[in-house]
This record gives structure tokens, sequence and C-alpha cells, in this order.
């Protein structure tokens, strides 16, 4: 995972050319909640990045790489299914520290453990992650009336659960929008 900061967004290039004279594929992220502000992008400034990387990538001959997030983008918007966990409707990961803690994903490490695998069983645990998830209404919030909706869920899992909704919201569909007026310039249907 490459992450895109105030430090590197000027030489998106250079990073570019460095993966892929290396025929390296990687996926980028976003320095987000740090206390180092120094590196946190704005939304304009990680957006104008991000298509800058996309149209690298996409105009290059030689496809020697793949940039994990642009294929996942460009399969959701075709097919409506998406590859990774941030952007599936019900989609969570536990995970486990080594004192037995059990948290809903590696995103949830600071807001309390759901539970400890040598006192709780994992179905328990599982169980109340499912009850939670039901109680999530998608209508009441703004993803409802949002035409990527449908392609992205409304984001993370844990973020809906946690009426987080807007956490990325505005970068990824500019840079959704992005990439649908590419894929329908070169001929294909997609679903948002």
């Amino acid at each position: 995972i490459t992450q895109i900061t105030k430090d590197n967004i000027n030489s998106i290039k250079d990073l570019y050319l460095l993966f892929r004279n290396a025929e390296i594929s990687f996926k980028y992220s976003r320095i987000r909640n740090t206390d180092n502000f120094s590196a946190n992008l704005s939304d304009e400034s990680f957006i104008e990045a991000i298509i800058q990387l996309f149209n690298l990538w996409i105009e290059d001959e030689s496809q020697l790489i793949t940039i994990s997030n642009f294929r996942e983008f460009i399969q959701m918007l075709i097919t409506g299914n998406s590859l990774s966990c941030c952007y599936q409707k019900d989609c969570y990961i536990l995970s486990f520290t080594p004192e037995g803690k059990i948290y809903f994903c590696d995103r949830s490490f600071n807001t309390g453990a759901l539970g400890d695998y040598r006192k709780s069983s994992i179905s328990d645990v599982e169980l109340a992650i499912r009850r939670n998830i039901k109680n999530i209404d998608i209508k009441k919030s703004h993803c409802h009336h949002c035409r990527f909706n449908k392609v992205c869920n409304g984001g993370c899992l844990y973020n809906r659960i946690n009426g987080w909704f807007s956490h990325e919201c505005y970068a990824t569909k500019s840079i959704l929008e992005y990439i649908g007026n590419y894929l329908k310039s070169q001929g294909y249907e997609i679903i948002a």
C-alpha cells in the first residue's frame, strides 16, 4: 500500500514510474485521522492526485502493473460487484490480538473489543455483528439518494455501523465519477 500524502503529492508521476519500472503492482491509500496534520491532504488535492495517477495508469500501453483501487472501481462500475471488503454490503473481517481480544476489523482497534476469544465464542460475536448490520438503515442516510450507492453500498461497513457515512465519500464519489466518465467514453456501459 502506498500512502498519498503532502510529501509525495507533487511526485505522482515519479511514484507511478518507480512502481511501473520495477513491475510492482500496488494499492494507494490516503493518510486519514492522524495527528500528523502536515501529512493530511484536502479532498481536492487527493482527488487531483488520484485522477493524475489514473490517467498515467490507463494511458500506459505497457500495462506492466495493476493499481488495485482502479481495478476495483472499474469492476464496481461495470458489474456492481466489489472485490474488497470496503465496498461490500455486509463484509467484516474479525481481527484478533495476541491478548485474546476480538475486534470487528483492523480499523476498530481504538473503539473497544467485541469480546475475548478465551471467554466468548466467535459465533456469539458474529451474531452480534449481524444484528448491528440489520439495524443500519441506508434509506435514512444521505447514501440512499446517491447514484453510487448501488456500487459502493455506503462504503465501509464498520463506518456505517458507527454512523460515519461520509468518511471519505466526497473523494470516492469524485473518483468514481471520473473513472465512470472514462469508461463511458470507451463504450462501456456502467451501472452508476
